[in-house]
């Protein structure tokens, strides 16, 4: 498939497109069954438009959320990563998800300074 698209690749959000066309969304209806979630959620946000969340995932030991994240624009970015549940605590972790540092982090939120297209890798352990 072709994008046609003035300027650059970053004001034309070309990596979202690419996105939504090798990774569709898939919607599945559930019947209203027990739970506690509302009509609308969002697991994860982030709020720089060049960090992309890639990876979110259970951990391979154990049952907390793996997070793995890139910067796309070759820019030093601090962004704000936020989710629809309280969190109790983030680790930075390697590709092998070991932790090596924790983060701080606010009651469902975290801030983060990525590098030029660094990706991170993150252990989540939510409430």
């Amino acid at each position: 498939m072709i994008y046609p698209h003035k300027g650059g690749f970053r004001e034309a959000g070309t990596i979202g497109r690419a996105y939504l066309l090798n990774n569709p969304l898939q919607c599945v209806r559930k019947e209203n069954a027990s739970g506690s979630l509302p009509a609308q959620y969002s697991m994860v946000r982030v709020d720089a438009e060049n960090v992309i969340t890639e990876v979110v995932k259970e951990a391979e030991s154990g049952t907390d959320t793996i997070l793995r994240l890139y910067e796309s624009f070759n820019r030093r970015t601090k962004t704000t990563v936020r989710f629809g549940t309280p969190v109790k605590a983030v680790q930075v972790c390697n590709m092998l998800e070991e932790a090596e540092e924790e983060l701080g982090c606010g009651e469902n939120s975290f801030e983060l300074e990525m590098m030029p297209y660094e990706i991170k890798t993150l252990r989540v352990i939510f409430q």
